[in-house]
């Protein structure tokens, strides 16, 4: 009988680490797609009102963040049934979830859709955002196909 991270570390740890990832996610995203941006920078999360880890971790890593990168403003809480963009944030999750589940299940290509070129991001067609994609996950390019 095996343990998982929540039942070994505790719920607070599990999510400082994925917090932790997700805000150098950001700013490595920020910085490859944005080099220059200097404005603030808001996070808006989804509230949730039955886990006091998950906000807790979220407040004190974006906190540690906030400590080295000036533009992060700050951090609220809110009801993605009244903040929509909060609703076009989990499309965005869900798809990219998809993507590499679909992959690692497979163990084979991944077919992109023409939807994701929108969803991740402005691009001009399969080309630009295979270039874009490989540089920026390290996924080599032959291993993308249309």
């Amino acid at each position: 009988m095996g343990l998982n991270d929540v039942q070994i570390n505790g719920p607070h740890l599990v999510y400082f680490s994925l917090f932790h990832e997700f805000f150098d996610a950001f700013l490595r995203e920020l910085n490859a797609r944005h080099p220059d941006f200097a404005g603030v920078i808001e996070f808006v999360f989804d509230r949730k009102d039955d886990d006091r880890y998950w906000a807790l971790s979220a407040n004190q890593m974006f906190e540690l963040f906030s400590e080295s990168d000036p533009r992060f403003e700050s951090i609220r809480f809110s009801d993605k049934k009244i903040d929509l963009p909060l609703q076009a944030a989990d499309m965005f999750a869900y798809r990219t979830h998809q993507i590499f589940e679909n992959q690692h299940k497979s163990r084979d290509h991944h077919v992109f859709k023409p939807l994701d070129y929108t969803l991740f991001g402005n691009f001009t067609g399969h080309d630009d955002f295979m270039t874009y994609f490989a540089k920026t996950y390290g996924v080599p390019l032959p291993q993308l196909k249309k």
